[in-house]
């Protein structure tokens, strides 16, 4: 019998001479059964909009990841892109542009044999409004203080795992 492996999370790959190859990561024991997509690597292509007015993004980087592998693009004249080599399988997708919400998918799935181009909407994003203030070393910490001019904020979206500075 096979050595027990505990419950994961684990990283599958398979390949096929002649067929392709693929993996998935952050696959957890105890699950239902899993499909594992093989198929030769291909071109990912598509454009970045946005989600409210449809307008293309120029200059967004959009990255699939693996656990193995990361690949990525950025965004040209009219949000078009390409990323290459992209094996089937499942994939963190993250789309980032400088000033927008960034997309995060965590689960995003590539087909073999898919040459369809993909749309990817990049969300409304949400206005935090934020004063940085300062307060005198002896006394407590509250809103009260001095406003502090150009502090740099930065909020990190668990989520998505990215932090906006502003």
């Amino acid at each position: 019998p096979p050595p027990h492996l505990g419950a994961g999370p684990f990283r599958l790959t398979a390949h096929k001479s002649g067929v392709g190859s693929a993996s998935i990561s952050e696959v957890k024991g105890g699950g239902p059964p899993l499909e594992i997509l093989l198929g030769p690597e291909a071109n990912v292509t598509g454009t970045v909009l946005t989600e409210v007015d449809s307008v293309p993004v120029e200059g967004a980087r959009v990255t699939f990841d693996s656990g193995a592998r990361r690949l990525s693009a950025t965004t040209g004249p009219g949000g078009k892109f390409t990323v290459e080599g992209v094996t089937p399988g499942r994939y963190e997708l993250v789309v980032a542009a400088k000033g927008k919400t960034p997309l995060f998918d965590p689960a995003y799935t590539v087909h073999p044999n898919d040459t369809v181009p993909v749309t990817l909407r990049m969300p409304r994003g949400t206005l935090l409004r934020v004063k940085a203030v300062a307060t005198k070393a002896d006394e407590a910490p509250s809103g009260d203080g001095d406003p502090v001019p150009n502090a740099q904020i930065a909020a990190y979206c668990e989520d998505a795992g990215i932090y906006v500075l502003g």
